[in-house]
């Protein structure tokens, strides 16, 4: 991890960027995270490290914009990427099967770098139905599982749709008795 590079890291549990201001003193990087916060990370929580053209004396703004910019394109090709498919293609090995995210990258890209690497992670973080994460690795999840995961989101979404028609009857009670 080397200064101005940007690492990834989870705050909480999201995903989280920041930019490299220096270099590792004590297992901690001072960063700048994409809120412009200036704060020490533990270099055993960095997930990923990418080499930026930036400086370690870049303006905030500029880096600011890049950490915006890196943020979109992440979203934007893990989207793309079928975690149903690779999923579909990974039943067939057995289900709750532990996968290395060096194996999983093999069945999507030719050539697995560090970025192809961050994307799935994020993709693979993203399918709440097909893969679960455990420590460092995916586990599939049975037909029967991926069935129930859906079905639980179906019988809370109508639940919530309940709740908001409800809220929004007794706000129009309410206007009307006043």
């Amino acid at each position: 991890m080397e200064p101005a590079s940007v690492v990834e890291y989870f705050q909480g549990k999201e995903l989280a960027l920041g930019f490299c201001l220096g270099p590792v003193n004590k297992n901690k990087i001072p960063i700048m995270t994409s809120a412009g916060k200036k704060d020490s990370l533990a270099t055993k929580k960095v997930l990923f490290s990418h080499k930026t053209p930036l400086v370690p004396t870049s303006v905030r703004e500029e880096v600011l914009a890049h950490l915006e910019a890196v943020e979109s394109r992440k979203n934007s090709e893990s989207s793309e990427l079928d975690t149903e498919e690779l999923w579909e293609l990974l039943a067939e090995e057995g289900p709750d099967r532990e996968w290395t995210l060096d194996e999983l990258a093999g069945y999507l890209f030719p050539d697995v770098a560090l970025w192809e690497k961050s994307i799935l992670y994020r993709a693979l973080l993203n399918d709440r139905y097909r893969f679960s994460r455990k420590g460092d690795n995916f586990v599939t999840r049975t037909e029967e599982q991926v069935a129930e995961a859906v079905q639980r989101e179906q019988v809370e979404a109508q639940r919530e749709a309940e709740r908001a028609s409800v809220k929004e009857w007794l706000r129009l009670v309410w206007e009307r008795k006043n």
